[in-house]
């Protein structure tokens, strides 16, 4: 989101050469920056004031030096000294302020006031919106138990600000960003408590969904020479995870359930020749297709270099040198789903939030297990490969685990669709248990209803 201007001031309502200096008569020359017009009210000054005959007059360094009796000077300034300047700040009008803060941008002061330890950035970013320097918008509140955070003030950027502003605008929204994915991770935290904490699927209607991640972005000025960095770092900061209340739903819902649907076994032979691979799994964790045969191709690339190409859309590249280990790229109709490493028979591979590791048993032997950041669900398995005369390279794996949840299909059950935390359009249409049939009942059930729950909802 990015905004030209300041407020309701556009950059052409300002222009610093009719700036006259009250004590001459004459016109002040313009700043190479300079800053548009503060709105706001007037408070009283007890510091510093203008000459008298006059109203507030375009700031020299003379007067910031005098404003600040040269502590920003001062190479050692302390915490104490940037908090008496900034006394002296708040007590200038709106106008005077904009004056001064160009003054300390184009002396290089307002470094020095900024980079100072104590909570002085935001505290001076905020004096400058309540002096209508620069536009403060304020965060949208989240609603839901358990206190979900809400997002951040956000101030806008300007190019016609210093570039100590900007740059101290833009470091304020950085940490307040990840103020907020620490905030948000926190409450994450509290909600899987309350979560586990639930006996039945009443308790968890009741406790609700969880607060979704609010999305926010720097307020930046596309006219601003440093936009491109700014927006380059902003996208390398931490985005919160709703991963943790997924998870907790999910098992909940596997808890109160007494059934693990999502729990899987499957088993898999492989046998490889020179030039042909086929493959025959069994997966009870795929609905579409528990049985899967498939054959393809295979080629020698040369250099240790080995393809596979099956006909169901898939390839699988590996790179295999003699004492340096193998590396391993698993596609499949045309997209990377897999990158893998193994030395000596200790691995790793990634596929999307997926993380699978290795390692030897025995001779021929390898145990894996694996675990996705985003589902919560886990696996292990153990495979054995082996040359079988008059076959080729033959290899078998048994394994099992927990698909978990699916970010999709986690919002599919808490949020628009009948699931956890809807009341079912039978129980609106007051259908008592007795009559729903096999299919609607076991639905039910899996959303943590049970026939007394039901029958006392109908009450």
């Amino acid at each position: 989101m990015a905004i030209d201007s300041v407020g309701s001031t556009s950059p052409s309502s300002f222009d610093p050469s009719t700036q006259t200096d009250a004590a001459s008569g004459s016109s002040a020359p313009p700043s190479p920056k300079s800053l548009p017009p503060a709105s706001g009210g007037a408070s009283t000054v007890t510091s510093w004031s203008p000459p008298a005959g006059g109203a507030a007059q375009s700031f020299t360094e003379a007067d910031v030096e005098r404003l600040l009796s040269r502590r920003l000077l001062d190479p050692f300034i302390t915490n104490a000294d940037v908090s008496q300047a900034m006394s002296e700040l708040k007590t200038l009008r709106p106008a005077q302020f904009r004056d001064a803060v160009d003054e300390l941008g184009r002396h290089g002061k307002l470094e020095k006031l900024l980079d100072k330890e104590g909570g002085q950035r935001a505290a001076f970013l905020s004096l400058c919106a309540e002096k209508g320097l620069v536009e403060r918008v304020p965060g949208k509140p989240a609603q839901g138990a358990l206190s979900p955070p809400s997002s951040p003030d956000l101030y806008q950027q300007s190019v016609l600000f210093p570039t100590e502003l900007n740059d101290a605008i833009h470091a304020e929204t950085m940490a307040a960003a990840g103020r907020y994915a620490s905030e948000y991770k926190s409450y994450q935290g509290r909600y899987a408590a309350a979560v586990e904490r639930c006996t039945s699927g009443a308790e968890l209607r009741a406790l609700g969904p969880h607060a979704p991640a609010q999305s926010f972005h720097e307020l930046t000025d596309p006219k601003d020479p440093s936009t491109r960095r700014y927006e380059r770092e902003w996208r390398g900061h931490a985005m919160p995870t709703e991963a943790p209340a997924l998870r907790a739903v999910n098992a909940k819902l596997a808890e109160l359930n007494r059934a693990h649907a999502d729990d899987w076994v499957e088993a898999k032979v492989k046998v490889a020749t020179e030039s042909s691979v086929h493959t025959l799994k069994l997966d009870t964790g795929n609905a579409d297709q528990k049985l899967h045969l498939a054959s393809g191709l295979k080629l020698e690339a040369g250099h240790g270099a080995e393809l596979e190409v099956m006909g169901d859309g898939e390839q699988e590249l590996k790179l295999q040198r003699q004492g340096l280990g193998s590396v391993t790229a698993i596609a499949k109709d045309g997209h990377l789903e897999s990158l893998g490493a193994e030395l000596h028979g200790y691995g790793a591979a990634l596929e999307g939030e997926k993380m699978t590791f290795q390692m030897p048993v025995v001779p021929g032997l390898v145990a894996k297990s694996w675990a996705d950041n985003e589902t919560g669900g886990v696996g292990a398995s153990l495979t054995y490969s082996g040359e079988v005369p008059g076959l080729g390279k033959v290899s078998a794996t048994v394994g099992f685990g927990s698909r978990g949840l699916s970010r999709a299909e986690a919002r599919e059950v808490t949020s628009g669709h009948e699931g956890a935390f809807d009341r079912p359009a039978e129980l609106a249409a007051r259908t008592p248990w007795s009559e729903l049939s096999p299919e609607v009942r076991a639905r039910h059930q899996e959303n943590g209803w049970t026939e007394r729950e039901w029958t006392r909802a109908l009450r």
